[in-house]
Order: C-alpha cells, then sequence, then structure tokens
C-alpha cells in the first residue's frame, strides 16, 4: 500500500463522484420551486458539485466537513436561490475552511468555545463528556450554554459514543488538531493581534494541568511543604473509580506536569503511596512500569541539584514494579495492604540509599507502614511466587557496579550484562564468575542482544552501537548515526539490527559492514 497524492488522477475522479452524489443527497432535501423540472434540478446539482469541486483544492474532508455544514441549511424553507448563495458563499480551500468554523466557534461561545479547542488540542486520550464539563468548570445553571457548545463543534469534534461517561470527543480528522496548532500559520486580525483560532500546544498543557492539579488537590506547588501535603488531599478526594475526570489524571497528570517542565512535582506525585495505588488500578502495572520508564529516559524533567538522587530513586521504583506480585484487586482494602506489605519488605532496607532532602524513598515507606497500621497489618499471601520460576534461588551474581540494565542469553549458556558504570560482563552461569569485562562506552549502556553468529550488539546514551566477540571480548565494529541516546535494540535472524533511540528514529544496520539499510521516522517520543 502506499500514499495517493492529491493530484492524483484516481484521487480526483473519486472526490468528484464523492461530491456528487454528497450534494445530490443533500438536495433531495431542499425545497424547491414546484415549477424547476427535474432537468434543471440536475442542473443545478452539477453546478453546485463544480462549485465546490473547486474550493476543496483536492482535500476530501473540505468536502466532508463542508457537506456538514450544508445540512444545517435546511432547517428553514431554503430556496434554489438561497442554497445557491450560500454556496458562494462557502470559504476557498481548507485553511479558509478551517478558519471560518473555527473563528465561528469561538465567537459563538464567548465563554466556554476556546477553552474547549484548548482541552482538544492538549489532551492525551479523547477526553468525556463529563470530564470536559468538569474542567471548564460549567456551572448547572449554564448547562443550556454546554448543549450549544456541543452542537455548533459536532462538525470538528463530534461526541462519538452513548453516554456522558462513555461519549467521547474525538477530532473529525487529525489534520483538525494540526492546523490549530501549527506555529506556521500566520493569520492576524485587523489589530494585527495573532488570530484566537491560532493555539500553542504549551498554552494547552498548562491549561489542562492547572485544571487537573486544583482537581487532585494540588494548589502549591512551589515547596516540599506543600507537597507533602498532598497525602491528606488525595486519601480524601482520591478514592472513586466512577469519575472519569480523575481517572484521566491518574493516567495522563505526571506527563501534563512533564510538559510544564514541573518535573519536581511529578516525580512527588508518583511516589505518592495513594497516587501509586490509584495508578496500579486505573493503568495496571505494565501502564504503570510504562509512565516510570518514560521519567527515567528523559532526566530534563528534574531540577539539575537534584537530578543525579532522583534518578536513582526513579530506577529503584522500577526494579521495585519488575518484582511487585500481581495480586488479585477483588478486595480493595486487602490489595492495598499487599501492595503496602511488598513496599516495606522491597524498601525497608534501601530506603537509605538516597540522602536527598527531595528523595521520597523513605517517606513511601512510612506511608506504607502507617496505612497498614490502622488497616489491619501486614497482608502478603504470595511468598511462594517470589521463587525463580522453575524453583529456588540458584545463585546471585554481584561482582558489579552501578545499576544493572537489560540481560541477555548467548547460545553456550554464558550470560551477558550492562550496567550504568559503562561495562559489559559475561558471565558463566556453572560457576557463578565473570569471564570477561567489555569496556569502551563513553557513557551508561542501556540496550543489549545477541547476534545469531555468537557476538552481542550494545547500544548506549552515548549515541553509539557496539558489535563485540564474546570470545575475544574485543569491539569488532562501532555504529555511529543516532543523533541521540540509544534506548533500545533488537536481532534479526539475518544478522542485521534494529536500534531505537531518543531522537524518535529507528535505524536497520547491517553488522558486518556496519551501513545503515534503512531509518524509519514516523515515531513522536523515544522509542
Amino acid at each position: 500500500a502506499h500514499k495517493i497524492e492529491d493530484t492524483d488522477p484516481r484521487h480526483l475522479e473519486d472526490l468528484r463522484d464523492y461530491i456528487y452524489f454528497s450534494v445530490q443527497d443533500v438536495f433531495n432535501h431542499l425545497k424547491v420551486n414546484k415549477a424547476e423540472d427535474d432537468a434543471a434540478a440536475t442542473i443545478s446539482i452539477h453546478q453546485a458539485a463544480d462549485l465546490i469541486y473547486n474550493k476543496s483544492e483536492g482535500k476530501f474532508v473540505y468536502t466532508a466537513v463542508v457537506v456538514e455544514q450544508m445540512r444545517d441549511w435546511f432547517e428553514g424553507d431554503l430556496s434554489w436561490a438561497d442554497f445557491q448563495a450560500n454556496l458562494e458563499s462557502l470559504p476557498q480551500g481548507l485553511d479558509d475552511c478551517y478558519h471560518k468554523t473555527f473563528k465561528n466557534f469561538i465567537d459563538s461561545n464567548l465563554d466556554y468555545g476556546r477553552n474547549f479547542l484548548l482541552l482538544m488540542v492538549g489532551c492525551r486520550e479523547p477526553l468525556t463528556e463529563a470530564t470536559v464539563k468538569d474542567l471548564l468548570q460549567i456551572p448547572y445553571g449554564r448547562l443550556h450554554q454546554f448543549v450549544l457548545l456541543k452542537e455548533s463543534a459536532a462538525t470538528v469534534f463530534p461526541l462519538v459514543g452513548v453516554g456522558e461517561h462513555a461519549a467521547r470527543f474525538k477530532p473529525y480528522h487529525k489534520s483538525i488538531v494540526d492546523w490549530l496548532t501549527n506555529k506556521n500559520r500566520n493569520i492576524r486580525d485587523s489589530t494585527n493581534r495573532r488570530d484566537s483560532t491560532c493555539f500553542d500546544l504549551e498554552e494547552a498543557s498548562w491549561f489542562i494541568t492547572d485544571k487537573l492539579m486544583k482537581k487532585v488537590g494540588i494548589k502549591d506547588v512551589q515547596t516540599v511543604q506543600a507537597l507533602d501535603r498532598l497525602k491528606i488531599k488525595l486519601t480524601l478526594e482520591m478514592n472513586t473509580k466512577e469519575d472519569p475526570t480523575l481517572i484521566y489524571a491518574v493516567r495522563h497528570l505526571p506527563s501534563h506536569l512533564n510538559s510544564c517542565q514541573l518535573g519536581l512535582v511529578t516525580y512527588f506525585l508518583m511516589t505518592n503511596l495513594t497516587w501509586l495505588q490509584l495508578s496500579l488500578e486505573a493503568m495496571g502495572l505494565a501502564g504503570l512500569l510504562e509512565s516510570f520508564w518514560k521519567l527515567f529516559q528523559n532526566d530534563e524533567w528534574l531540577p539539575e541539584s537534584c537530578r543525579g538522587d532522583l534518578m536513582k530513586d526513579v530506577k529503584l521504583m522500577i526494579q521495585f514494579l519488575k518484582l511487585l506480585v500481581p495480586t488479585k484487586m477483588d478486595d480493595a482494602m486487602n490489595w492495598r495492604r499487599e501492595i503496602c506489605t511488598q513496599i516495606i519488605a522491597r524498601f525497608a532496607k534501601t530506603a537509605a540509599l538516597s540522602r536527598s532532602r527531595w528523595s521520597r524513598i523513605g517517606r513511601l515507606v512510612e506511608e506504607a507502614q502507617t496505612y497498614l497500621g490502622t488497616h489491619g497489618g501486614w497482608r502478603f499471601t504470595a511468598e511462594n511466587q517470589l521463587e525463580a520460576p522453575g524453583g529456588p534461588l540458584d545463585m546471585t551474581l554481584a561482582n558489579r557496579t552501578g545499576y544493572l540494565n537489560p540481560l541477555c542469553a548467548l547460545g553456550d549458556g554464558r550470560m551477558v550484562s550492562v550496567t550504568s558504570d559503562r561495562t559489559i560482563k559475561i558471565w558463566n552461569t556453572g560457576t557463578g564468575l565473570c569471564d570477561r569485562t567489555l569496556t569502551g562506552h563513553n557513557d551508561e549502556v542501556t540496550c543489549l542482544c545477541a547476534l545469531g553468529d555468537g557476538r552481542i550488539a550494545s547500544g548506549s546514551w552515548d549515541k553509539t552501537i557496539k558489535i563485540w566477540n564474546t570470545t575475544t571480548g574485543q569491539c569488532d565494529l562501532t555504529l555511529r548515526g543516532q543523533n541521540d541516546r540509544v534506548t533500545s535494540i533488537c536481532a534479526f535472524g539475518d544478522g542485521g539490527v534494529a536500534s531505537g533511540s531518543k531522537d524518535t528514529t529507528i535505524k536497520i544496520r547491517n553488522t558486518m559492514t556496519g551501513q545503515c539499510d534503512l531509518t524509519l521516522t514516523d515515531q513522536n517520543d523515544t522509542v
């Protein structure tokens, strides 16, 4: 499959047919003069279709939006002359169509129109009707304005689904959000101010973040003391699964905070016991682990003064979640008791590792102990599940410094590990001894894979991939070309490797020649 360009004759032919039949369908509802014969009506349909085709500039989405607007013309008695006049007033091209549509939307919904579009532009997932009303803070006495807003937004952000808590506002087409946030648009009004239909993603993030913080009880983010008081607020206000706004906040508030450079708030929030429990309930273990991985892969969200210490805490949290024993959530209280029990069991001896005044690991253990003290004490029903798969623990390989990153197994039974100390170690799983230590990376080694010919490939934050001979310990090849940290890597059966990077690209390489065969660029975030 390949993309068909707007100028492709097949596309234009399909577009012309679509416009004709759409106009014909609309025309069947038009109250025309009875003296007008069928032939004249047919000519009128062709004239209308040609006019819309010329104005569409080859864009299907233009036609779809215009046809929806045409249907609104038939609420009253409309003659062909009126219909023709309305057609002549249609905007020229998709840009003019969107500008006119959103300018009218904002002007006709002065109280909530622009804020509604800020929500649509900045949200991380389609919002329910209840969430939009909540974040726009529409009082009960003005709900009629929200009804009018929904009706006027139906062309571009229709409600999809049934019910206030299930139906969600979704853009009619991806180009809508792209157009609203296009920074290259230079539309100015009569006073030379930037047009009201231009939206900035940072402004949208701040708007949503502010609303969500107020929703969950965050009022002052300037001091650690204020953040510590979150525990009381969250315990009182977040103990529910019925509020779609709170569910959205649990899933996405950390991401919104990071977009606003409030990484320290994100850290405190995600190491708050109540928030941690609710995140597990709302997203599951895999979803929460993914959130922490996103924090770990980008340390720019933290103030430089405490970045190193808090990144250690984030790494500890990732290790904890990887070891977290899944438990049933049938009984919320007992489920939370088990989570607290596992927090104490995993962190009691490691809480003192981070001595930064910003660290929350020790506080997290204290919160877990307090919760257990008031909710029936320890509860741990999964001791047997802590054994290694297949039986009890055989040995511990511990001759390492730094944080342990991914592992891989070699075909001869040996194991390879990488770590933040920039080294790669090859272990003899029979003796438990380290056979070789491979050095050469200039920054933390983050990913690893075994190749079919017995070699290994390693990726690092130094933006390189190295191919190693596991027999000699020599680096056979260094692959360059990523513009940022290498974060993931995997091997193909033919000996090639694919690498993902913080620069949002995937590169497929030949490990014999070092040549990059293909670069994939459709990702929008770290791979």
